[in-house]
């Protein structure tokens, strides 16, 4: 398992009184494990938001499991808070590599306001959605084994 953590300080919200700023350090944490059962796979599961100043950890943590022979990746969304659109491209970028190996990447775990994200800007017609981690390594990573 890595852990990789980031942090960078970003504007909340404004009041709508004052022009005070509420701040809070945003982070993104990768987590990576190998399922037993599934030798091709790695699970990465993404805790914090998913933005452009942020995607170094991601990067790497994609780029060491391609790196060590898994060509399928599950990306866990269950404690994702947000996912920019730059997020999202980084995705695409990302299936696009997964392909080339000839491997898959399934999405998993989705929080709702997310999800309304990725149905409005139709990334339901590019990736592989499931409502579990499980769900995806026990439908997705069979179909293509």
């Amino acid at each position: 398992m890595t852990f990789i953590p980031v942090q960078r300080l970003i504007i909340v919200s404004h009041s709508q009184n004052h022009q005070e700023l509420q701040l809070r350090m945003q982070t993104l944490t990768v987590e990576v494990t190998h399922p037993l059962l599934n030798p091709d796979a790695a699970i990465l599961r993404l805790k914090g938001g998913l933005n452009p100043n942020l995607l170094q950890p991601f990067d790497h943590a994609v780029q060491s499991a391609l790196a060590g022979s898994k060509k399928n990746l599950v990306i866990d969304l269950s404690e994702t808070d947000e996912v920019s659109s730059g997020g999202w491209g980084f995705l695409l970028v990302v299936l696009g590599r997964v392909r080339i190996l000839g491997g898959t990447m399934f999405l998993a775990a989705m929080k709702p306001d997310i999800h309304e994200a990725f149905e409005l800007m139709e990334y339901h017609q590019d990736f592989i959605l499931y409502p579990t981690v499980e769900d995806a390594l026990k439908a997705g990573m069979t179909q293509v084994s």
